[in-house]
């Protein structure tokens, strides 16, 4: 619905919010169970179903490191109730969450070891991207058409497209690859 939306905060305890009127009041909506919240996403068709990433929180000279395992949590109520949805995960921890715009159920997660996505609402992953497999993308963008990508980790900013229609790989001379979209 219009004016809906959460926002987390990554501290001790992990902290998600919840506004149902574009921001004007926000309530707490977390049953304090997470040590760190992450990251947020919500599903582009239903608002209602919001994933988070969450995990330990992070080491100060007053707390220590925390002790909760990394988790990827899928809502489909608003936020009453979670479900773990981090199994294909690597150590079942995501950095960035976004959700497709344009395609219900697709989500995509940055992880230590690269971006992932699922099609299926979080209940499986794929490697989305051969090239960024093993580097760590701690920022995700996506356009507003779901074609356009940016993600970003320590190494560096990379810019993905989507293709639609048949795709071929064409040897370079030099040993290398490209991609042909018809």
């Amino acid at each position: 619905a219009a004016g809906e939306g959460f926002f987390g905060l990554g501290e001790y305890p992990g902290a998600l919010f919840k506004t149902t009127d574009g921001g004007a009041s926000w309530q707490d909506t977390n049953p304090k169970s997470f040590e760190s919240v992450e990251a947020v996403a919500v599903d582009s068709s239903a608002s209602s179903t919001v994933y988070i990433a969450t995990g330990p929180y992070h080491a100060t000279r007053v707390r220590g490191p925390g002790k909760a395992l990394p988790d990827l949590l899928r809502s489909d109520d608003g936020a009453a109730s979670w479900s773990s949805v981090a199994a294909g995960l690597p150590g079942g921890k995501a950095l960035t969450l976004v959700a497709d715009p344009r395609v219900p159920g697709t989500v995509y997660a940055g992880t230590e070891s690269g971006l992932y996505w699922s099609r299926d609402h979080g209940n499986s992953w794929a490697l989305f991207s051969a090239l960024l497999a093993g580097t760590p993308i701690t920022s995700l963008w996506i356009s507003d058409d779901g074609l356009r990508f940016q993600a970003a980790g320590p190494s560096g900013v990379y810019r993905l497209e989507k293709t639609r229609g048949a795709v071929d790989v064409a040897a370079r001379r030099d040993g290398g690859s490209r991609v042909l979209a018809t």
